[in-house]
């Protein structure tokens, strides 16, 4: 960005100038920073629920978690974010039907940014001790390069 604004070139020769004018600007690369763990993530009320991004950069200067427009925190809530090397997880525990909705990772990196939208699904109408198991989810494992989040 250094290099990046409006450039006079004057030049002299014999007496006579030319003068220029030029403007340089750095053109925006999009670049994959964050790739969506598995999307609809299922929940039954209660239970936890967690959703996944994968990061695909390691130059990424800035990650937040956005549920249904609202920028969520770490500890506000049910609310646990966790960042890790090669992954981020946001964790809803316990589960509520206000978790229901879209959350969105949010990457920055050097010139770039980049998103990536995971859906959660609720339901109140099964116990999890008394019914079917695949109704509810106690935590979500994604391989993310031999680590488990």
């Amino acid at each position: 960005a250094d290099w990046e604004g409006k450039y006079n070139c004057v030049v002299e020769k014999d007496g006579k100038s030319l003068e220029a004018v030029f403007e340089a600007s750095l053109l925006e690369v999009e670049t994959d920073l964050v790739e969506a763990g598995p999307s609809p993530v299922d929940f039954v009320v209660g239970e936890e629920v967690s959703a996944v991004c994968k990061k695909l950069e390691t130059a990424i200067t800035e990650l937040t978690w956005e549920c249904n427009g609202k920028t969520m925190e770490n500890g506000k809530g049910n609310v646990k974010i966790v960042n890790k090397k090669k992954y981020t997880k946001i964790s809803f525990k316990p589960a509520t039907l206000d978790n229901v909705g879209t959350c969105t990772c949010k990457a920055v990196g050097q010139g770039t940014e980049d998103s990536a939208d995971i859906v959660i699904e609720g339901n109140d109408d099964c116990d999890p001790t008394t019914c079917d198991p695949k109704c509810g989810q106690d935590e979500i494992e994604v391989e993310v390069e031999g680590e488990c989040c």
